[in-house]
């Protein structure tokens, strides 16, 4: 059986391949039997249904084995000669017993071979078939032997008894072939659900499949540095290429080391967040002095978020250097110093004696009497508005630059 193509034979494929094998050892059978019968028949006298059964043999070998007809058109051209040979025994030989022996097979053949309705249908023809020889008895219509040999009421006798069975037999073999019929479409339901669920499987492994191909690409290949860490035992688990290079451990000296020996500050300070990372499944962010292999420290930032790993869940780091960073803030920062300095001396130490001075050039200016030279007075007022005007310019050009944000 196989998925691409109908995994469940039918019934209809059951009753061919029934049929082919009774074909292919009954005709062989026929042969030893059949035969030495007709020549019996003809030595005792019996010419039409010796003529019948040879014909009837013949015939139907001819059309099973050497014509193109569909297989359901031999099954039906089969049954039917049978059917008439065996209302010929009953007629000609006289005896209830071998035409309806004839009759009752072939109506476990036809509800074997058939549909149900044609099962049916072989239990009303045998009907007719009984009633017609009941009405030759009645009324004595033709001198067949089987007229002879029978009283009408002993022929009833046998034939609803023969009935009886011939129902029986049928309904029985329905009733098998249609639990079959269910078993076998229960088989195929079965089937297609496996199948519907085996392309289901198959595509999600497709998809998991080029998830985990797409999560080693971007985890190996990532330029900054990667690792996967326990998070109970705190050990590393899996660590990429850029983190290799940076720390100076190779892949597997990291997964005999826990994280604390990459970090210069202790773990209880990032304890805390871990512990809310992996019970909220939020992403936990530190910025801490981390140590290389050959004792180099510099400043990284860790985003850390969790992430299922070989059945448990772990947790998934990636860091950036943040040297530059934190080196250039400190520098802003020691400028941002001397630049108050600046300001403090331009604001305190500088501009306190231009007040004095503007102090007492307004109580000389009230005086009219000391203005000798009003040129001289309005240079030296002039002069200390321009220094004023300069010295606030320094004081606001000197005020604090931020520092600006971490990235």
């Amino acid at each position: 059986m196989f998925f691409g193509t109908k995994s469940v034979k039918d019934m209809a494929y059951w009753q061919e391949e029934l049929f082919i094998k009774m074909v292919a050892f009954s005709l062989p059978v026929s042969l030893g039997l059949v035969i030495p019968s007709i020549v019996f028949l003809w030595r005792s006298g019996a010419y039409p249904i010796s003529i019948i059964d040879l014909l009837a043999f013949f015939s139907i070998s001819w059309v099973l084995l050497f014509t193109r007809l569909p297989i359901k058109s031999k099954m039906a051209f089969a049954v039917s000669v049978l059917t008439v040979v065996a209302v010929v025994l009953i007629a000609c030989l006289g005896s209830f017993g071998i035409g309806s022996i004839y009759l009752l097979a072939l109506s476990v053949v036809i509800s074997l071979l058939f549909s149900r309705k044609i099962a049916y249908f072989s239990i009303g023809l045998n009907s007719i078939i009984f009633a017609m020889f009941s009405a030759l008895i009645y009324w004595e219509i033709v001198d067949w032997p089987v007229v002879q040999n029978y009283e009408i009421n002993m022929w009833v006798t046998y034939s609803l008894n023969f009935l009886f069975l011939n129902v029986m037999l049928v309904i029985v073999i329905i009733h098998l072939l249609s639990g079959l019929q269910n078993t076998i479409d229960h088989e195929e339901n079965l089937l297609c659900a496996l199948r519907t669920e085996l392309e289901v499987k198959t595509s999600r492994n497709l998809y998991l499949s080029d998830s985990e191909g797409h999560y080693k690409s971007l985890f190996f290949k990532n330029p900054s540095p990667m690792w996967i860490f326990d998070a109970v035992s705190l050990r590393f688990l899996q660590v990429n290429d850029a983190a290799v290079i940076k720390y100076g451990y190779s892949a597997e000296q990291f997964t005999e080391m826990t994280i604390d020996q990459i970090r210069v500050e202790p773990l209880n300070l990032i304890a805390e967040g871990l512990a809310k990372t992996v019970r909220t499944e939020t992403v936990f962010v530190s910025v801490a002095l981390h140590r290389k292999k050959n004792g180099e420290q510099f400043y990284a930032k860790a985003k850390c978020s969790t992430i299922p790993f070989q059945g448990k869940q772990a947790l998934l780091v990636i860091a950036h250097d943040i040297s530059t960073q934190i080196a250039h803030s400190s520098a802003i920062e020691a400028q941002n110093v001397k630049l108050r300095k600046i300001a403090y001396m331009q604001s305190h130490t500088v501009r306190a004696p231009l007040a004095k001075i503007k102090g007492l050039w307004s109580l000389l200016a009230s005086d009219k009497e000391m203005i000798s030279d009003p040129d001289l007075f309005n240079h030296m007022q002039t002069s200390i508005e321009e220094l004023d005007t300069v010295i606030r310019g320094i004081t606001k050009d000197s005020e604090v630059v931020p520092a600006g944000n971490e990235v």
